[in-house]
């Protein structure tokens, strides 16, 4: 305004996350147990921002006619919300002895999103009416999916396993393909909320560094995802005992 650069205060990014997660363990035998874990995650929230000469066909609503003079756009707040939920279960049944190991496993789980946007004011609120829904829509994914693990030890340096579902072979030996590879690796990523191939997450998993260790690699790419993904893995467990 009048050559001045102006912010709206009250802009605002909420989301909030609840984990909840449930784990059973049975050894139904010496060389065979039993595993299962639900769970249910929670997730709402909102993003609210200032809007300057929105037109009203982009909400679906006509021109305002004002004495004799047509308006086709207005100053606007909104807010755009998510509201997610995301559970399932996770079940695999391990058998272990001597040097011969078989793990055979489900997964269910089912994601309902619903994404809506509401304008709670508007320079001409004639037009838009109280808190007015300009867009209302949902999602829904529902996936099953099984696999059957066997490894068998033929010394102690070597031994033999069979790559089940859920493991990828990805070639990159062509930028074609290594273009794919990396949205690929992605979507995982970004679906799954897990790093793929993270050496410091599987030496912290496998007992080779302590937390303390940990929070000390993390330190130097704070600034990045990474760190942070790494300092996240001090404070949850995502299907530890999967």
């Amino acid at each position: 305004e009048f050559g001045n650069t102006q912010f709206y205060d009250d802009e605002t990014d909420n989301y909030w996350q609840n984990h909840h997660q449930l784990h059973f363990l049975y050894d139904i035998k010496p060389h065979l147990k039993l595993k299962s874990t639900f769970f249910l995650t929670t997730g709402k929230g909102y993003y609210e921002e200032f809007k300057a000469g929105e037109s009203f066909s982009d909400y679906g609503l006509n021109d305002l006619i004002l004495n004799n003079d047509t308006f086709n756009s207005s100053n606007l707040i909104r807010q755009r919300w998510l509201d997610n939920l995301f559970y399932g279960n996770f079940t695999s049944l391990s058998y272990q002895k001597n040097k011969l190991g078989v793990d055979v496993g489900v997964n269910v789980s089912r994601y309902d999103g619903k994404h809506f946007g509401d304008v709670i004011w508007a320079e001409f609120g004639q037009v838009f009416g109280n808190n007015y829904r300009y867009y209302n829509n949902s999602s829904l994914k529902e996936e099953f999916n099984s696999f059957v693990k066997a490894n068998y030890q033929i010394s102690k340096k070597l031994k033999v396993e069979t790559l089940g579902r859920g493991f990828a072979w990805l070639d990159t030996g062509t930028p074609d393909a290594m273009a794919e590879a990396t949205q690929f690796v992605a979507a995982i990523e970004k679906r799954q909320g897990l790093k793929i191939n993270c050496p410091e997450e599987i030496a912290f998993r496998c007992g080779w560094i302590n937390g303390q260790q940990l929070a000390q690699l993390a330190q130097p790419l704070l600034k990045s995802g990474y760190g942070e993904y790494l300092l996240g893995l001090l404070d949850k467990q995502v299907f530890d005992e999967m």
